[in-house]
């Protein structure tokens, strides 16, 4: 049971590791980027023009059903 330990712990490692260089080198050599345009999609316009709510038109409905 041990091994499994061991193993999931230099797993962990690892992805801690890679994961920490990898914000290192976006500081160091990106400094200027904030995370905005990563999916090529701008969500602040898309979500800005929904207005819809969970609600919308059910009370219509409730009051036909009586």
């Amino acid at each position: 049971m041990w091994i499994v330990y061991v193993v999931m712990f230099l797993v962990v490692t690892a992805v801690s590791l890679l994961w920490v260089s990898g914000i290192d080198y976006m500081q160091k050599n990106h400094p200027d980027y904030k995370g905005e345009g990563f999916t090529g999609f701008d969500f602040d316009d898309d979500i800005s023009d929904w207005d819809v709510t969970l609600m919308d038109g059910l009370e219509d409905e409730e009051f036909k059903k009586e």
